[in-house]
């Protein structure tokens, strides 16, 4: 079953307006709406969203002032937030938080609030309701605590759902620990997920390794991620490592080597490297035990 294929890819790119309205008072009405764009493609179009649609994005509207901060839509978790800037291979092959990592979703029916800092410390509340009124229906809970001091990165979140009813065996617990550490130009982090269910038929946990070293406009990086989960030769793991070239504040060249290592029965697919509307463009397994890799050059802009 061994495959290969070379494909011009787009992986979560976006086009967003976001703002905020002075109101007095130390008080600020803030805003963003997102939409996916398919760069490859030539559109907005993808399998989940039309051109009016911003399906999978961000929006949201809000108030912010002294005493913290309020949004109310569909956005990334607070949870998900936690370990965002470890991602020193966000959106590329390398991205270690797809199809391992639990909770890292944006929520539909939020209501959020974020701390300011006290002292380095920060946390936040959210609740995201299901509307639908049954015995089944999740409604998260997500608390998450934070400190940042110097060269010290420290966070732990929790996601406890709501579900009661037939399918109480399903996801109803996960918990994050994050930290990272800069020496110079050396960073060191680590992400801990613990996913419990009450079954505990499903339980698993994955652990995030890093480390990255930035000289000028370059950053060297290598990662190592763990999942181990409850059944029997399911386990994984994937290795990634890379250079990310700074070619401006806003324009990078990132160069990512990925490989997942799946046990007999496993079959771990890496982060979708391409469009959606088309399965050829992901790092999957063919079958059951097989490891795939690849290799990536991405052009990153941002404006």
């Amino acid at each position: 079953t061994d495959s290969k294929s070379t494909v011009v890819t787009d992986d979560s790119s976006r086009l967003g307006v976001k703002g905020d309205e002075t109101l007095g008072r130390g008080l600020k009405a803030i805003y963003l709406i997102e939409m996916p764009v398919d760069v490859d493609q030539g559109g907005f179009s993808t399998a989940t969203t039309t051109a009016t649609s911003t399906t999978g994005r961000d929006v949201y509207a809000g108030l912010q002032g002294g005493w913290g901060t309020v949004r109310l839509g569909q956005f990334n978790t607070a949870y998900k937030n936690l370990s965002t800037g470890l991602e020193v291979f966000g959106d590329t092959i390398g991205d270690f938080t797809h199809s391992t990592f639990q909770g890292e979703t944006r929520t539909a029916n939020t209501i959020a609030y974020t701390s300011p800092s006290f002292n380095g410390v920060s946390f936040g509340l959210e609740s995201s309701r299901g509307e639908t009124g049954t015995t089944t229906e999740a409604n998260p809970m997500v608390a998450t605590v934070s400190y940042t001091g110097g060269p010290l990165y420290l966070g732990y979140g929790r996601v406890d759902l709501d579900v009661s009813g037939p399918t109480a065996g399903a996801s109803t617990e996960y918990q994050k620990f994050v930290a990272s550490y800069k020496i110079g130009g050396v960073q060191l982090f680590t992400v801990l997920d613990d996913l419990n269910t009450e079954t505990g038929s499903a339980d698993s946990k994955t652990n995030h390794y890093g480390a990255s070293y930035t000289m000028g406009n370059n950053t060297f990086a290598l990662t190592y991620t763990k999942y181990d989960a409850k059944t029997v030769d399911t386990d994984a793991t994937q290795t990634s490592v890379g250079w990310v070239h700074a070619l401006s504040k806003s324009t990078a060249l990132k160069t990512v080597y990925t490989k997942i290592d799946n046990e007999p029965s496993a079959s771990r697919v890496g982060r979708i490297i391409g469009s959606t509307t088309s399965s050829s463009g992901a790092l999957a397994a063919t079958s059951a035990g097989n490891d795939p890799s690849g290799l990536q050059l991405q052009l990153s802009v941002s404006f």
